[in-house]
């Protein structure tokens, strides 16, 4: 009965999938700034890192027990290994998260500065 509250989270795979393939298309949009460019490709090498941890624990661990519905004799290691895996990606998802979330403000905060310098001289010249 539990098991079957998993059925379908195949699918959110296409999210990381997705989160990849966004990170790369704005690395490839931002890549003349500096920063940017440097912390996008660390949030795309986390996410990949955590789909290939997915592929090379969790999965093969998944389909050892059938999904957790069976114990071979090594399932305590398998969980064990499932357990830390999904750790690891956890925190990488997260890292790369936050770097993706910290560009986006720094951009922000410099377009602001941008915006509000323009302002400044734009009222100074109309003084004159």
């Amino acid at each position: 009965l539990v098991q079957s509250i998993y059925r379908g989270w195949t699918w959110l795979g296409v999210f990381e999938i997705a989160a990849i393939l966004f990170t790369v298309v704005w690395l490839i949009l931002d890549r003349k700034k500096n920063l940017s460019k440097k912390l996008m490709l660390a949030a795309s090498i986390l996410f990949i890192l955590s789909l290939l941890i997915f592929f090379m624990y969790t999965l093969p661990a998944n389909r050892a027990t059938q999904n957790w519905t069976i114990m071979p004799e090594d399932w305590e290691a398998l969980r064990k290994e499932w357990e830390y895996a999904h750790a690891i990606r956890a925190i990488l998802n997260l890292s790369g998260l936050s770097l993706q979330i910290y560009i986006l403000l720094h951009q922000r905060r410099n377009n602001y500065k941008r915006k509000m310098t323009s302002r400044i001289i734009q009222a100074s010249a109309n003084d004159y």
